[in-house]
């Protein structure tokens, strides 16, 4: 109520990305939720060519709380991988925060377009955030779905994932595990997967 106060008297309107989020800062303002051009900017065009999996989170070692790094971790462990993100480096090594999984390899795009082609290349988006501090989809996650590919997450009450229909969502650790092999070894499912991931 005291923020509101003042948020009110400095004439400022606050902007939320959802209900949850604005619930979390206790906030009256509005909420506009993110999205992306699926025409102009994400045309498409999956092939899924790469069997890699793909998460994208910055500072990840220090956002357990947020968005689950040690399931992301158990997920993929001794699966090629790649972790983008602004500062995941150097003290993200292979054999530091992956536990000595060395087929993870840290990086970052180069550009939008570096980006797209990732997006395309790559089997599956891997997604672990925690439902007390995120959203059970971020940008991240949109941009995959736009481009075609199918998303990996854990358990959450708010994500646009349906299990085994755009993605594969689960509360159990080994069951993504798994799902996250059979993508790596079965190119044509991801893409089915993730046609329906582009639609939704």
């Amino acid at each position: 109520q005291e923020m509101d106060a003042l948020f009110r008297q400095l004439q400022i309107h606050p902007i939320f990305i959802s209900e949850f989020k604005q619930a979390s800062w206790g906030l009256n303002g509005t909420v506009i939720h993110p999205g992306v051009d699926v025409v102009q900017d994400f045309p498409g065009g999956y092939s899924g060519r790469q069997p890699s999996l793909l998460r994208v989170c910055s500072n990840y070692q220090f956002r357990e709380f947020m968005n689950g790094k040690s399931l992301g971790d158990q997920i993929v462990h001794g699966l090629p991988n790649l972790l983008l993100g602004e500062n995941n480096g150097p003290e993200c090594t292979e054999n530091n925060i992956h536990n000595g999984n060395r087929l993870t390899q840290v990086g970052m795009t180069r550009d939008f377009n570096h980006l797209r082609e990732v997006l395309r290349e790559f089997r599956a988006l891997v997604m672990t955030n925690i439902p007390a501090y995120e959203d059970g989809w971020n940008l991240s996650s949109l941009e995959a779905m736009a481009q075609g590919m199918p998303i990996l997450t854990s358990f959450h009450p708010r994500t646009p994932i349906i299990d085994g229909v755009n993605g594969f969502m689960s509360d159990r650790t080994d069951h993504l595990r798994g799902k996250a092999m059979e993508l790596l070894r079965d190119r044509e499912m991801s893409q089915e997967l993730g046609a329906r991931a582009r639609e939704t």
